[in-house]
């Protein structure tokens, strides 16, 4: 509620994969690319590089002393 423009619409599941990965020194994108976990990370990657500009502003507001 306090933060709607920041708050990602993706979800990440819970799998076995996720951490399985590091046992294996892999993150799990590496480990299992086109699990559902893999998947999702990269889709909120994506989502947050898209909102990149709105995480920005909402920093430099919070540092401003701005809510």
């Amino acid at each position: 509620n306090h933060y709607p423009n920041i708050v990602l619409n993706t979800t990440i599941p819970r799998t076995v994969k996720i951490p399985e990965a590091p046992s294996f020194n892999q993150s799990v994108i590496t480990y299992d690319p086109h699990g559902t976990g893999a998947v999702s990370y990269r889709e909120a990657a994506f989502e947050i590089a898209n909102k990149s500009d709105v995480i920005l502003s909402v920093i430099d507001s919070k540092r401003e002393g701005n809510e």
